[in-house]
């Protein structure tokens, strides 16, 4: 079955995308979990002040249903005027 690429937009859509991680690295001795709820709360503007200054998307890939990874694209639009360049960095899990 192919890979589903979803966009995050609603509150279970976050929930996703920061829960994924657990079962990415499960068993991984070196991984230190997040709290989940400030890893929720850095997804939104209204929580989260790099995004008066950011442009973020993220988005959650599915197979056969279940959540197994996730992506999310970021532009600083300040780091960017301010060096005259046009960057976005990328960061990305996979399962």
């Amino acid at each position: 079955m192919a890979i589903e690429i979803k966009e995050v937009i609603s509150a279970a859509d976050r929930k996703n995308f920061v829960n994924v991680q657990f079962d990415i690295y499960k068993g991984n001795d070196f991984w230190v979990p997040p709290i989940k709820k400030d890893e929720v709360k850095a997804l939104q503007a209204d929580f989260n002040p790099a995004f008066r200054f950011c442009t973020a998307k993220f988005w959650t890939a599915h197979k056969n249903g279940k959540c197994v990874g996730r992506i999310g694209a970021i532009i600083n639009d300040k780091y960017n005027e301010k060096t005259n360049t046009k960057i976005a960095e990328k960061v990305q899990e996979k399962n």
